[in-house]
């Protein structure tokens, strides 16, 4: 098919890549797309919000990728929210740059998005480079999931168990936005994202929203991405100061002011439980090191993250 035929095709996917100074990720996933999103009616936008040159090194280099003119650092939601009104697609992807394309995943993910009827939010697994799930759903908050967490009874902070060898599609209460799908009318009717929401946990408010709605998320464990979760240090002092300032943001927006106070308690003190855990660990392995010193910045520094999020441009 021609160019010019090719860019009169409506697209039926659009597929959303937000990026900050991760080029060599960002390579590998446009490079994963363009060998199994070969349809002419997929769309991929992507938004460089970081000073790498990954904007122009993506147009350079994938000539089918749209790519948008920089508006700052103004962070994931913001970010998606500005290629969704840049996009065409009847239905959107949400994929973190971060992410590599194996196999038909996509593809497969739409059509089963295609047979449900509503208003939902779809994701499947993603996975290590072992294949090992690291996990895709999450828990939507509550006093009861934050006070477990605060005693050490899940073991990965609000996720869920995982399913085994399950293939049949099923119902979740979050979708992590590292690899999630819906219809362009479901993003309409919620909003998009809500830009207060900088980094971390505005795929928690926004399914937050969505069941209040009547709407569903669901799983489909046998659609898979390799996820490189965080892309660096995954207890980094910058990354767990945004990850807990992006918890109080969702629970001081979605909890009255009494349960509000009694998480952030139970938020702290499961900061210090894992201040303590690293700690110890750190005495016998100096790659715990990192861990201490960023659970020891929020430790004695939780004024920096109790209130949420500033809305405001990051350098």
């Amino acid at each position: 098919m021609s160019a010019s035929a090719s860019a009169d095709i409506s697209p039926d996917l659009s597929v959303f890549i937000v990026a900050y100074n991760s080029w060599h990720h960002v390579d590998t996933c446009l490079y994963s797309l363009q060998k199994y999103c070969t349809r002419d009616d997929i769309e991929i936008i992507l938004v460089d919000n970081g000073q790498d040159g990954s904007g122009e090194r993506a147009a350079a280099n994938y000539p089918k990728v749209k790519v948008l003119p920089p508006i700052g650092n103004v962070g994931f939601g913001a970010g998606n929210n500005y290629a969704f009104r840049h996009s065409k697609g009847e239905y959107i992807l949400l994929l973190n740059p971060d992410t590599e394309i194996c196999d038909n995943s996509i593809l497969v993910l739409l059509n089963f998005l295609k047979q449900v009827s509503g208003d939902v939010i779809v994701g499947g697994r993603t996975t290590f480079n072992d294949r090992l799930d690291n996990g895709n759903q999450l828990r939507l908050p509550s006093i009861a999931v934050l006070f477990k967490e605060m005693l050490g009874a899940s073991k990965t902070h609000l996720k869920i168990a995982k399913r085994p060898g399950q293939t049949e599609p099923y119902r979740v209460e979050v979708v992590s936005g590292a690899f999630l799908m819906t219809r362009r009318t479901t993003w309409k009717k919620l909003g998009g994202f809500d830009e207060g929401f900088f980094l971390y946990f505005e795929e928690v408010d926004l399914c937050k929203r969505l069941a209040a709605v009547g709407g569903a998320a669901w799983v489909k464990p046998d659609c898979m991405v390799r996820h490189d979760v965080g892309s660096g240090e995954k207890v980094g002092e910058t990354r767990i100061m945004l990850q807990l300032a992006g918890e109080m943001h969702y629970i001081r927006k979605h909890f009255p002011r009494g349960r509000a106070a009694v998480a952030f308690v139970f938020v702290y003190l499961t900061v210090l439980r894992r201040f303590l855990k690293y700690a110890l660990l750190s005495a016998v392995d100096r790659g715990c090191h990192a861990g201490r010193r960023a659970f020891a910045k929020a430790l004695t520094n939780p004024s920096a993250w109790r209130f949420g999020y500033a809305l405001k441009e990051r350098d």
